[in-house]
């Protein structure tokens, strides 16, 4: 079908009144039940806008919808289940080695104590829970600016590498297997060091009394200021069925690391800055908010390039190994151009 012929069928009329129709749905779904961040509606949210986007496209897009997504979905509940299973291995959970570490690059000092101290100005606030006194760790002052970006960017986690990978898929194919391959590999390397590693995040080393007391989880006063308790309310509840001793590394950062490591090669170079501060700022915002440490960043840092790097030499030498048969024996799709 040409061009011009395509843009007359019917069935483009069709996907775009899907396509129209999803986005109003998904609107007005968000705006009862808040910002989508359970994996569960994740995939499905995206799965439906590509099956909308797939309309009038060949039968074979519906297929490669199920075949390339199955698995992707399979490996992101695994990594899920599985998360919240490594803190049962065993091992003992490390408390020391990571403020040694970020003292040692900070000349004696740790950041999160800092900058909770001066952004936020935490103090020990006493409150009823359940009808028993209880103390937390809460900011002495108003809701500041930097904590909406903090919160915004806290969220983006939930959603960048899936939505990343639904505009992959759509474009090429190719740069989505390649994407969900470094993504399944990174997951796969931070759970093993979670099981063999299990590392108490600050917050958790100030309850045990090795940081200051008024170190705490801050975090979601940004999502109240902009009406989105629903989404301080669902990351809350995820966090009762996760592992809370999997910091190290830090896969928030290195999920926002691979998501620029993916997107350079093909940004604009007066916007590849941005690419840059996105996990730098993610970086930040978990420091400073009392949820991992900087060497927990540095090494979700390096785990993300450690993934693409493996994958790049795996990668080459397929092109390689497929270069050398011969054009009758070639398989097929085997002229794709998986590195990047």
């Amino acid at each position: 079908m040409t061009e011009p012929e395509e843009a007359r069928s019917p069935w483009v009329t069709l996907r775009w009144i899907a396509l129209s129709t999803y986005a109003v749905v998904l609107f007005l779904w968000c705006r009862k039940y808040g910002v989508p961040i359970g994996h569960d509606y994740i995939f499905l949210w995206i799965i439906i806008g590509l099956a909308c986007a797939s309309i009038g496209r060949t039968w074979r897009s519906f297929v490669h919808l199920l075949v390339d997504w199955g698995p992707f979905l399979i490996v992101v509940i695994a990594y899920d289940l599985s998360r919240g299973w490594a803190d049962s291995a065993g091992f003992p959970v490390h408390f020391m080695p990571q403020i040694d570490a970020d003292k040692v690059l900070f000349f004696g000092h740790v950041p999160t104590e800092w900058l909770e101290r001066n952004l936020f100005h935490t103090g020990i606030v006493a409150g009823f829970s359940g009808g028993h006194l209880a103390f937390a760790v809460q900011p002495t002052v108003p809701v500041r600016w930097f904590e909406v970006v903090f919160d915004l960017t806290y969220l983006s986690h939930y959603l960048v590498s899936f939505i990343l990978a639904g505009v992959l898929w759509v474009k090429s194919r190719a740069r989505f297997q390649a994407y969900v391959r470094r993504f399944a590999t990174l997951s796969a390397l931070g759970f093993l060091t979670y099981v063999v590693f299990p590392a108490a995040p600050p917050w958790m080393a100030a309850q045990q009394g090795f940081l200051d007391p008024t170190v705490g989880r801050i975090g979601g006063r940004g999502f109240a200021w902009l009406h989105l308790h629903t989404v301080r309310n669902m990351i809350d509840t995820g966090t009762k069925t996760t592992n809370l001793v999997a910091a190290v590394p830090s896969l928030h950062a290195g999920y926002a690391t691979l998501v620029a490591i993916t997107l350079w090669p093909t940004t604009p170079r007066w916007c590849r800055p941005f690419l840059v501060f996105y996990p730098v700022l993610m970086g930040l915002t978990l420091v400073a908010t009392g949820e991992h440490y900087v060497v927990d960043i540095l090494l979700g840092v390096a785990f993300a390039f450690a993934a693409h790097a493996m994958w790049n030499h795996i990668e080459r030498w397929w092109q390689t190994r497929k270069g050398g048969l011969s054009r009758e024996a070639e398989p097929l799709g085997s002229r794709i151009n998986l590195s990047f």
